[in-house]
């Protein structure tokens, strides 16, 4: 499994401004959450999802490919950090 952690700079108040993914090895995302700038969480797995978080339909980019971007900064993070967010999106 691939734990990733986005901060995404723009100045929509409709997008997030972070997202967190659980990813197989193929990249395809099992879990998503996406932060929002009024502190608000959305999440989405194969069964459920909240707000207008979807899982993508392709596979997610790699660190280097986002980073690439000046809109992101995209780092890896452990199963820990993701299962923590993912608790409180759910519970949220």
């Amino acid at each position: 499994m691939i734990y990733l952690k986005v901060h995404w700079s723009h100045d929509s108040e409709k997008q997030p401004v972070a997202f967190y993914c659980e990813m197989e090895d193929d990249r395809m995302e099992i879990r998503k959450v996406e932060l929002y700038a009024d502190g608000s969480l959305g999440y989405a797995n194969e069964k459920r999802s909240s707000g207008k978080t979807t899982l993508g339909a392709l596979p997610m980019p790699t660190i280097a490919e986002l980073s690439a971007s000046p809109n992101h900064e995209a780092h890896e993070i452990t199963r820990t950090e993701f299962d923590e967010i993912w608790s409180l999106a759910r519970w949220e």
